[in-house]
């Protein structure tokens, strides 16, 4: 696999190149965004822009522009709010039918977790309640929420379009009922061919190139279904070869290539460049770095496309640090390439961030 790959990747996925102006553009162009880790997803997007913060992509949140849940895969992603609706009737109620295997190992059956879905109904009428308040109902009601049973009852029913992520109160998330939140905010009819071919576009646009198996991937559909979409889409995806591995593209202009040793980025962990494919052999770590040092599932450091390190930020009341290691020799990172990820990461967190030494 080519270092070309990575580096168009990086332009199709706004990590160079136009930047984004707001956080509904952001979302809107990659279809849905990895939000497992919150505070990872929430640099994804100011990442991607030229000076949006954390409090704004919040304030999207609140103002329901935004919406976090479970859409794709059984994992939790941020989606236009236009797009739960549509995006839940294709995926969701197939990932609850793949989900009964372990839902059965927790000792959840129908019958629990319909008990579970009177207590949201009525707990979270009116009301945004944290996790642990959630909780604190279902077992008044003899509903275990141990060893992880508690969270798939909430992402069966998220899955199910009951209920979605609230606005954050503090550092805890809260949920609420989905209906409740959405009344008001216009949804996007699709029927089940509008949906695929909707979902195929926002891919390959955004995550292109790509093959149909990482599409699959990506949006938890079947390999026969991502086919289908992909067919919807036409003419309008183009085709490219690297290697045995055949790829594809929406038809829009090549990007410019960037300048030697020109693109750092301090990638979230579960960022969408990196655990969007089902192969990510693009990335290429460093020859003999161990995966401990470099993994997809925690903050990494890209270096043109190159896996080069990892990194560490620490966040206080008036200021933070950041930590950086690099696998190899350090040097060949320049020092104006990581002071403007530093002054972007300030901007965002809206504190100042200096590097640990």
């Amino acid at each position: 696999m080519t270092m070309d790959l990575a580096l168009i990747r990086c332009h199709t996925q706004r990590l160079a190149g136009a930047p984004f102006a707001s956080v509904l553009e952001a979302v809107q162009w990659f279809g849905a965004v990895q939000a497992q880790d919150f505070g990872g997803a929430l640099w994804a997007i100011g990442q991607r822009s030229a000076d949006l913060t954390a409090s704004q992509v919040h304030q999207a949140v609140a103002d329901r522009q935004i919406v976090r849940t479970w859409p794709l895969r059984g994992t939790i992603h941020f989606v236009p709010a236009a797009d739960v609706r549509w995006m839940l009737a294709l995926t969701g109620a197939r990932q609850n039918e793949r989900s009964w295997s372990v839902l059965r190992s927790m000792g959840l059956d129908l019958a629990i977790l319909e008990a579970g879905r009177k207590v949201l109904e009525t707990a979270l009428r009116d009301h945004a309640l944290t996790r642990p308040e959630i909780y604190a109902h279902f077992e008044s009601q003899g509903i275990v929420t141990e060893k992880g049973a508690g969270l798939h009852i909430l992402g069966y029913w998220a899955q199910a379009g009951l209920i979605c992520f609230g606005p954050h109160r503090g550092k805890q998330p809260t949920f609420v009922l989905l209906d409740d939140w959405l009344a008001g905010v216009d949804s996007r009819s699709l029927d089940r061919e509008g949906s695929l071919k909707m979902l195929a576009l926002r891919y390959f646009q955004s995550h292109g190139p790509a093959t149909d198996r990482d599409f699959a991937w990506w949006s938890g559909l079947t390999l026969t279904m991502a086919r289908e979409a992909m067919a919807l889409v036409g003419e309008r995806l183009r085709k490219s070869v690297s290697g045995d591995m055949t790829l594809w593209s929406l038809d829009m202009a090549p990007p410019d290539r960037p300048a030697p040793n020109g693109l750092l980025h301090l990638l979230s962990p579960f960022d969408e460049l990196l655990v969007a494919y089902k192969d990510r052999a693009a990335y290429d770590r460093v020859p003999g770095a161990p995966d401990e040092a470099i993994t997809f599932f925690r903050p990494s450091v890209l270096l043109n496309g190159r896996l080069v390190g990892s990194w560490q930020k620490t966040l206080g009341t008036k200021s933070g640090r950041v930590d950086l290691h690099f696998v190899g020799d350090p040097e060949v990172v320049a020092s104006e390439l990581v002071q403007a990820q530093l002054a972007r990461l300030s901007h965002f967190w809206e504190q100042p961030i200096g590097q640990n030494q």
